[in-house]
């Protein structure tokens, strides 16, 4: 039994993803748990076979991975769900046609093909290298990732035991906006994200958190959102999911954005999943901080 085997196992009993593999020695995804085999999916297929291949056999989505696997020559015949889709133009998007089906829908591609509707997206997954990290990938329509890895596991459920922690920050650059990505347990710690000037100007214009965060601690997470923008005179989303996972945790999301002065500009229906788009307005964010200069 592969060491790979016994990590993704010990992963999944933490409940870090509801969805089941077993690897076969030599990186080939031999079957899914949770009954019957679904067809291939292209975007997986073009991973290296002896590493990420090896071990991305399940599709991460906030704990609720939905089942694909793969054959040689990678072509895409039927999604978990059920239904056909049309493979992404790889030629106009290379970084889109090489993402798992389900997450291109997320970012607009429609099950009878389509366009992207969305500018960019933001994800949470597992990668082995020398010891799993909890990874957010940002990615954009053109196929431009960056990634960031969480930099506090959250001990009291065990993660430290199975995820080792990151050790640096990741602005990323997009359409103007430097955004700093962060992932759930990370937003109790103000000292990772501590806003400055750096040659006149803020490090970074907003804070973006992707989140498990159970109910029953959820007036600390809308506390601490408004805190951070306040504290760092940016602008936060804070994403968070919904639903029950296999421990029986429930989370029942409050994704919102909160306004460089902590006031809350969107917030979604509690207990429900939902798509949003906002407007943010770059020189009203730049006019508070020259009113108010703490940064400096």
């Amino acid at each position: 039994m592969s060491d790979d085997y016994i990590n993704m196992h010990k992963r999944l009993a933490m409940g870090q993803s509801r969805a089941e593999t077993h690897l076969k020695k030599g990186g080939s995804v031999k079957k899914y748990a949770k009954g019957g085999k679904v067809m291939p999916e292209s975007g997986v297929a073009n991973l290296p076979a002896k590493g990420d291949r090896k071990n991305a056999g399940v599709n991460f989505d906030a704990g609720k991975a939905k089942v694909a696997t793969m054959k040689k020559g990678g072509a895409t015949k039927k999604y978990a769900d059920g239904g056909s889709l049309k493979p992404v133009d790889s030629s106009e998007n290379p970084g889109l046609a090489k993402l798992p089906i389900h997450v291109r829908n997320k970012m607009g591609y429609a099950k009878k093909g389509g366009m992207a509707k969305a500018p960019s997206i933001m994800i949470a997954v597992a990668i082995p290298k020398s010891g799993f990290t909890n990874r957010g990938v940002f990615v954009t329509p053109s196929g431009e990732m960056a990634y960031y890895d969480k930099r506090k596991t959250f001990k009291m459920a065990g993660e430290d035991l199975f995820f080792k922690e990151g050790k640096r920050e990741q602005i990323v650059l997009y359409k103007g906006w430097k955004i700093n990505l962060q992932i759930c347990f990370d937003l109790r710690f103000p000292e990772l994200v501590r806003n400055k000037c750096v040659l006149g100007q803020p490090k970074y214009d907003l804070l973006l958190y992707v989140a498990n965060w159970p109910e029953k601690r959820i007036a600390h997470w809308d506390a601490l959102l408004q805190a951070r923008a306040i504290e760092n005179q940016c602008i936060v989303v804070g994403v968070n999911r919904v639903g029950v996972d296999g421990n029986q945790h429930v989370y029942c999301g409050n994704s919102k954005l909160v306004g460089i002065d902590g006031s809350i500009l969107w917030q979604a229906e509690t207990n429900q999943e939902c798509t949003a788009s906002c407007t943010l307005n770059p020189e009203a964010l730049v006019a508070f901080r020259k009113k108010l200069p703490f940064l400096d």
